[in-house]
């Protein structure tokens, strides 16, 4: 019998030490902070090891060296305090869970319901998992019931102390907070320094000039969809103005509230003031009132990306307005080279549709240490504009500004093909290495924190087109947008380029219209060794890009 109970307390020994070494090992339980955090349960786990020990080394030197009273020496006193070390420990201590390490670095969040309702926790849970964590937890709820409140707890294996590309060096638990209740309270946010990373579905520099000294990355593109609940096929600007004005009474109007969704729509259809307007918080709740067929008729607006994973149910309790006869989806693409039709994906947002609106990530100019820096920057600078995040981006519903680079590099491009170079790369390889014989006519540098130019910059560019208009107004312009190498993805920046193409076309357009297309060409021509300055768009006449054309052409043609 006594042979089975010392074979039995040896046993639970070797429990005992290999739960000890679990607890080690587990990246949770592996800092002092735990240890504190739990003191009785630890208390309780070196008490019923000491026992176990001591009773072990009693049963072998009792005869030799045992010198304590009496009642010491007594073999069922170890039995019960053993014994009662292992019920507390198996009994008591499940029903009491061991309290959970504390954040040592919070990242907040703020900003666009449209990016925080599904792209923000799907963002952070890939990076977490990126960077080896072995657990992450997420729990969503509305937050004051408005916007998006969701937090994201991620735990890490400590890493040693040795150079590594993980923002989770020396971290064992990260906590995310999602706060998203409009890019405009996002915005408030950051310039109050209650937030870290500012979610945007409208350009910062369009609402605040206090924005300016942000940095921000552009990660993608969305659109905003006009719905109603009944077959409307089409609405030109000024009908949609004036519904959401107020000077039709026949429509329930649906509206959200400090929402960069509504600032960029107020924008685009120069909407004085929302009238008569319902608010709601974000997109479910907009799809569920303007679907209500019980009443007269309803109209409202959703983030392109919310409605590409409904597609299937357009038509059945909503309708999709075509805006001034242009829908939002792009279905068909003509390449000019083969001057065929090829179809796209539906997630391709038609270039001609005049709602659409670009994504962003701004951040704060200082932490308040530097492992938060490293982690945000680790997010906006090199995980969102990488492969992975910007699959996740499109996956959610987005266009990528990857995505994007899919329809330059199958021959085909956003703005109107029709005067498209088939070889433009030719031509300015050709341009590239004889720049001081074919200089471009103008080049737009574009400031690190933005894809716009700066005030200065943007006048110094209409006072000259407004020159070459006087002079030659029959001038057909080409835009070429260039990109840094220090980005993490050719795609990426190759979309990047085309976005900053588009947008010194948009600025030229709307100080006097013209002709003139957009190309892309990425990071592949740097011409400063400083990395950030090659952020350019070069500006050429397209009678200067057909002559050196003709120029290739004719060099590569066979002489008697």
């Amino acid at each position: 019998m006594r042979l089975i109970v010392q074979l039995l307390f040896f046993i639970l020994l070797l429990v005992a030490l290999l739960v000890i070494v679990i607890s080690i090992r587990s990246p949770s339980y592996n800092s002092w902070q735990w240890f504190t955090s739990n003191k009785f349960e630890i208390g309780i786990g070196i008490g019923l090891v000491l026992c176990t020990t001591l009773y072990i080394f009693y049963k072998k030197e009792q005869n030799r060296i045992w010198t304590s009273p009496d009642w010491l020496k007594r073999e069922w006193v170890f039995i019960l305090i053993n014994l009662l070390f292992w019920l507390i420990y198996l009994v008591l201590i499940p029903l009491s869970p061991m309290n959970k390490l504390e954040p040592e670095v919070t990242v907040n969040l703020c900003g666009s319901t449209t990016l925080g309702e599904r792209f923000a926790p799907r963002f952070i849970e890939a990076i977490a998992q990126k960077n080896h964590a072995i657990s992450i937890e997420s729990k969503a709820q509305l937050a004051n019931t408005k916007g998006i409140y969701t937090m994201v707890d991620a735990e890490f294996i400590v890493m040693p102390n040795k150079e590594t590309n993980n923002f989770s060096q020396g971290l064992s638990r990260v906590r995310f907070i999602i706060d998203a209740q409009g890019t405009e309270d996002g915005f408030k946010k950051l310039i109050s320094k209650k937030c870290d990373i500012a979610m945007a579905s409208t350009r910062a520099t369009k609402k605040s000039q206090e924005m300016e000294k942000f940095p921000g990355t552009t990660i993608g593109k969305d659109a905003i969809v006009i719905i109603t609940n009944t077959k409307e096929d089409q609405l030109s600007s000024n009908e949609i103005k004036d519904i959401f004005e107020g000077k039709k009474d026949s429509w329930d109007v649906f509206c959200r509230e400090e929402s960069g969704t509504t600032e960029e729509l107020k924008i685009d259809l120069k909407i004085d003031n929302f009238s008569n307007c319902n608010f709601v918080n974000n997109n479910s709740q907009m799809l569920e009132k303007v679907a209500d067929k019980n009443s007269k008729k309803t109209i409202g607006y959703l983030s392109y990306s919310f409605l590409s994973n409904l597609i299937q149910e357009v038509g059945k309790d909503f309708y999709i307005v075509k805006v001034d006869g242009i829908s939002p989806f792009l279905t068909w693409k003509r390449n000019p080279s083969t001057n065929t039709d090829i179809k796209v994906d539906f997630k391709f947002i038609n270039d001609k549709y005049p709602l659409q609106r670009r994504l962003y990530l701004y951040t704060q100019t200082q932490f308040i240490n530097d492992k938060l820096e490293k982690i945000v920057d680790s997010m906006v600078r090199q995980f969102a504009p990488s492969e992975d995040g910007q699959s996740i981006l499109q996956s959610v519903g987005f266009v990528s500004t990857a995505s994007e680079s899919l329809l330059i590099n199958d021959g085909l491009t956003i703005t109107d093909p029709t005067e498209m170079l088939s070889n433009l790369k030719d031509i300015y390889d050709y341009i590239y290495h004889n720049r001081i014989t074919y200089p471009p006519a103008y080049t737009v540098f574009l400031p690190q924190n933005g894809d716009i130019p700066e005030q200065e910059e943007k006048n110094k560019l209409t006072d000259w087109w407004f020159e070459i208009r006087k002079q030659r107004p029959e001038k057909t312009l080409v835009l070429i947008g260039h990109a840094s190498p220090k980005g993490v993805s050719s795609r990426y920046n190759l979309g990047l380029s085309l976005e900053r193409a588009n947008q010194i076309k948009n600025i030229l357009q709307e100080k006097s219209p013209s002709n003139m297309s957009a190309y892309a060409l990425g990071w592949d021509y740097p011409i400063f060794t400083e990395i950030e300055k090659n952020r350019r768009v070069e500006i050429y006449f397209l009678s200067t890009l057909q002559e050196i054309d003709n120029k290739l052409k004719s060099d590569k043609t066979p002489k008697n």
